[in-house]
């Protein structure tokens, strides 16, 4: 497990980028994000420990795509790897991807949740 740069996580001139500029949408991207990020994450280890291979790629798919949408790209690589662990059925690496997952995105979360507290103390 590795650590990230809060810019590594999430680099947030990119993601600015590409929406023109507009903080208040990229601050909703973030909020709306983060919440699913934590379901996808969650609903991922529930259907390991209960071997619901089917369900857990498809959670790892979409958190893959959620990701990649709001730029999080060291996250949406973990969720990546992990996706093809389990459709290629290498369950003796499932414990380790998804341990990278989780610790990748709380990394990420946090760079949001620093976006975020600077965004308040700008407007503040």
């Amino acid at each position: 497990i590795y650590t990230l740069s809060l810019h590594d996580a999430l680099p947030i001139s990119t993601s600015l980028e590409r929406l023109s500029g507009d903080t208040e949408l990229l601050a909703d991207l973030f909020h709306l994000f983060a919440r699913s990020a934590e379901k996808n994450v969650g609903e991922i280890g529930m259907f390991l420990a209960h071997k619901d291979l089917t369900q857990a790629a498809r959670a790892a798919h979409a958190l893959k795509g959620s990701a990649s949408t709001v730029g999080a790209v060291p996250l949406q690589q973990a969720a990546m790897a992990l996706e093809q662990a389990i459709r290629n059925r290498e369950t003796d690496r499932l414990a380790l991807l998804h341990a990278e997952l989780k610790d990748v995105c709380e990394q990420t979360l946090a760079a949001i949740r620093e976006y975020q507290a600077g965004l308040s103390m700008d407007s503040g």
